[in-house]
């Protein structure tokens, strides 16, 4: 029998004085069948050296309660068929609750089966069973051991020292993901660190996972509200930084990570179309450089509610990851089977690859509890307006009849469960979750449903008060399951030209079917041909959620906020000199303000942006008069870097001209500056040996700037003209290229599509403003020319907004796009820092935002610099190969 001691550390490690040891039920009675269980979920799976599969979950209850019970079940022909090898329940009926199992066979070959026992609201444990006959039908196990204080779900790490690194958790606490170690082969554990998830509104349930990286260090990834986060040990797990967001984006949920025996990195996570943070969409990706980028993405199974994937390599090569679908409602463990070049490709293309294999399916019905105690009658109400019904212009969204079983969301899975029966046959429009925007054309009424005052904190109950909408007296109603969801009414008269925003959550009823809705998609911009052409519009611009992502590309952090320093972050910069890569960008110690106390700091990398210098500060006042210093521009000439800043006095804007002292590197004022011009993009070279950079004149009016040769202190100032009608706000210009033709591009104010103008003599005259058929949201696009011959424009999706940053590329020597990536596309991390001038608006906890890019290439490298929700920095590498035309 093997013995498993825990080594105490301290009086928190100490062992429960009631630990109940379930029994070893190898001959389960009628009570654990399949056809009785009516949940389970959170899968495990191993693999024995002769092919033998063990797949361990947990079920029993109507959900997650102390009715649970751990199922382990085995296969000897490859996981076609499936036996029934253990039941662990401790008490069958509670209090004691056993969850969240763990297989994995240690380097000797012993088969561990590790589990979570909780019994109400005490802390968990973790105990174990092993086999030292794994291969066998008739495995022999020894008896249930603790082994530490804490769950562990994910899979042990062997380092190269040769301990066991256990992943646990403590839930929700300090410190709480947690490395335990073992030295002795298991005889022992130790907890030898922890990592902190800071704020107590991120944690979740951590779930840890462990992969020590090439160059010994440990990287630990954890789930957190935001999605995954991440921390990195480099003295063996002894201290470790406060967890941090990942650029991976994910749900609130499980993934699974591991070392193959190629050496790669396997990720498993989901990653749904477009803004969704669904369980859906469970992919498989590879990396060849520790977790930098992600090559493949092979789709396991694309339906909503499948999760928690956990995995194993055969000798063999082969790959399998088991995971569950519906917990409650289709209660299946599913098997995939594929190999590494089936991740790479995209799809199965090995012999024996297999996808959505049933490993078990419990049929036990789950009864929906449906509770009407306590709700409000809403009498003091208004009675429900009838009409008129309203025509109203919306981004995204899809108009559908609400009805119970309605989906209510676009990037959620919730069906309406009650409807009222006054608004049932209403249309309503499908959003976001996190909200939705839309311009009344025509005047009419609304109703907003939301949860009630108190119910929980994403209620806009309060805040569709103070804007003029009034509670309709029809009683509260679980609008989906959750007595959190608990709703009421809201309703209003929008007046025509009134735009309706709201944020999480709310749903947007209709008076009747004869609401007029409109909507105009990027799709139908790109394809209009009677506009200046940016896109091919023989090519279908392919809408948000069905935009490709870059199929390789490596993202990195340069710069994050921090309380105790500048919570804003914009207008980054960035050039190659002389080896080195030089970023630069806008702070401020609490907000954005622009005319005042912004400042300039920079860093360098000397490794290709993968690691960065601290800050400095580069420009601040009371430097050459300036009362703030913002919108850099970074360019590199002849062995000389320049620095394009724009200075503000008595709140008026002139770009000052600096040049780099390498020696001190320092920059050195050039005493000579553009009057009123604000650069957004480096000086490109013209026909005629000038050079041109695009740019504002004070907010209001698109405008380059002309230099006098390579003397980049004397600049000409050339406005751009534009039609009455066409209003601008911050256009900030960037340069494009047709034939011998320079096309100038600017950010649109209340248009769907870039206002462009045509110049055939070097930018010296400009054709009026007109709009184009490129769909662009109201931020700064970067345009620019690869040594390939192609042209790209990084901007901000339409419908996503900032939420989505793309490039778009041209073909070699072509003057149209065609081909469009996804750079950046997630909702999280949440801002956490960013406040505003007044006090009255705090940016905390919204939704992050890519934008205002710049880029350069370099060495086959296209290195692109952006903010992230206007608090941090971020790069992302793209070779040119991933930019490719088909």
């Amino acid at each position: 029998m093997l013995a498993v001691v825990v080594a105490l550390s301290s009086a928190s490690a100490a062992e429960p004085s009631r630990l109940v040891l379930p029994p070893l039920n190898a001959a389960p009675g009628p009570e654990y069948a399949d056809r009785g269980r009516m949940f389970q979920g959170i899968p495990a799976i191993e693999r024995a050296p002769n092919g033998r599969l063990w797949a361990a979950w947990y079920g029993g209850g109507v959900t997650e309660d102390q009715h649970n019970y751990i199922i382990l079940d085995t296969s000897g022909d490859d996981g076609r068929t499936w036996t029934r090898a253990l039941i662990l329940d401790p008490d069958r009926d509670g209090p004691v609750r056993a969850f969240d199992p763990c297989l994995w066979h240690d380097p000797s070959g012993k088969l561990w089966l590790f589990w979570a026992q909780r019994e109400g609201g005490k802390d968990p444990y973790t105990l174990a069973i092993a086999s030292t006959n794994s291969g066998s039908r008739e495995a022999s196990w020894t008896a249930p051991q603790s082994v530490f204080p804490g769950i562990m779900m994910n899979k042990p790490t062997v380092d190269k020292a040769g301990r066991w690194l256990l992943p646990m958790a403590l839930w929700h606490t300090d410190g709480s993901a947690r490395v335990v170690a073992s030295t002795d082969q298991g005889a022992t554990f130790t907890q030898i660190g922890t990592a902190n998830v800071p704020k107590k509104e991120d944690r979740n349930c951590d779930e840890p996972m462990l992969v020590q990286k090439q160059d010994g260090a440990l990287w630990l990834l954890v789930r957190t509200k935001y999605g995954i986060g991440e921390s990195v040990s480099a003295d063996g797990g002894k201290t470790w930084p406060d967890v941090a967001p990942t650029t991976l984006p994910h749900p609130a949920t499980r993934f699974f990570i591991r070392r193959l025996a190629s050496g790669r990195l396997l990720l498993v996570r989901h990653d749904p179309p477009g803004a969704a943070k669904t369980r859906s969409h469970l992919k498989a990706f590879l990396s060849n450089d520790d977790g930098r980028t992600w090559q493949g993405g092979l789709l396991l199974d694309e339906r909503n509610t499948v999760s928690y994937p956990d995995g194993v390599q055969a000798d063999n090569g082969a790959i399998y990851v088991i995971y569950d679908w519906a917990r409650q409602r289709e209660k299946e463990i599913l098997m995939a089977v594929f190999r590494e070049e089936d991740v790479l490709a995209g799809k199965t293309v090995s012999a024996d690859a297999r996808l959505r294999v049933r490993v078990n399916q419990a049929t036990g019905v789950n009864p929906t509890v449906k509770t009407s105690a306590g709700r409000a009658s809403n009498a003091e109400g208004k009675p429900l307006l009838k009409g008129p019904s309203p025509e109203l212009e919306f981004g995204e969204g899809q108009a559908d009849v609400l009805a119970p079983g309605a989906k209510l969301f676009l990037d959620r899975t919730y069906e309406a469960l009650e409807v009222p029966e006054a608004l049932r046959g209403r249309r309503f429009i499908r959003c976001n979750i996190t909200g939705g925007k839309m311009i009344c054309r025509q005047p009419g009424a609304v109703c907003l449903i939301t949860p009630s005052a108190g119910r929980q904190r994403d209620s806009l109950a309060e805040a569709l008060a103070k804007r003029g909408f009034e509670k309709v007296n029809l009683p509260e109603f679980p609008l989906f399951e959750g007595e959190a969801n608990i709703s009421s009414v809201f309703q209003k008269q929008l007046a025509k030209g009134e735009t309706l925003a709201f944020d999480k959550w709310a749903v947007l009823v209709l008076p009747g079917a004869e609401a007029k809705l409109s909507r105009v998609s990027s799709v139908e911009l790109a394809a209009d041909t009677n506009t200046l052409q940016l896109w091919d519009a023989r090519i279908p611009f392919p809408p948000y959620d069905e935009m490709r992502d870059l199929p390789i590309v490596t993202h990195v952090q340069v710069e994050r906020a921090v309380p105790d320093g500048f919570h804003y972050l914009h207008e980054p910069a960035i050039a190659w000199h002389l080896g080195i890569l030089y970023a630069g960008w806008a702070n401020h110690r609490l907000f954005e303000i622009n005319v005042k106390d912004e400042l300039l700091r920079g860093t360098t990398s000397s490794d290709g942006g993968f690691t960065w210098a601290p800050p400095k500060t580069w420009a601040e006042k009371p430097l050459l008069g300036g009362e703030s210093f913002n919108h850099p521009v970074l360019f590199s000439h002849q062995g000389k870097l320049w620095g394009f800043f724009t200075c503000w006095t008595n709140e008026q804007p002139r770009t000052e001209i600096f040049t780099m002292d390498e020696a001190a590197q320092t920059w050195q004022p050039q005493r000579k500056s553009i009057s009123g011009f604000l650069p957004f993009t480096p000086p490109r070279k013209l026909r005629d040996g000038n050079w041109i950079m695009g740019g504002e004149l004070s907010w209001y009016e698109a405008a380059v700037a002309i230099s006098q040769g390579d003397d980049f202190t004397r600049w000409e100032v050339v406005q751009i003209p534009r039609p009455e009608e066409l209003k601008l706000l911050f256009p900030e210009t960037t340069l494009f290229e047709q034939g011998t033709n320079l096309v100038a591009l600017c950010r649109p104010k209340e248009v769907r599509t870039a206002p462009v103008s045509v110049s055939a003599d070097g930018g010296r005259t400009w054709t009026p403003l007109r709009l184009s058929n490129y769909p662009l949201a109201a931020s700064k696009p970067l345009c620019g020319r690869l040594s390939t011959g192609q042209q790209y424009l990084i901007a901000d999706n339409l419908e996503q907004g900032r939420g989505l940053l793309s490039i778009a590329v041209t073909e070699p020597g072509g003057s149209l796009f065609s081909r469009i990536w996804k750079i950046r596309h997630q909702q999280a991390p949440k801002r956490r820092l960013l406040g505003s001038p007044d006090g009255k608006k705090s940016h905390v906890g919204g939704n992050t935002e890519w934008s205002y890019p710049a880029a350069i290439e370099h060495e086959g490298k296209l290195y692109v610099i952006y903010t992230q929700g206007k608090e941090d920095c971020a790069l992302s590498i793209i070779p040119l190969s991933a930019l490719a035309v088909d």
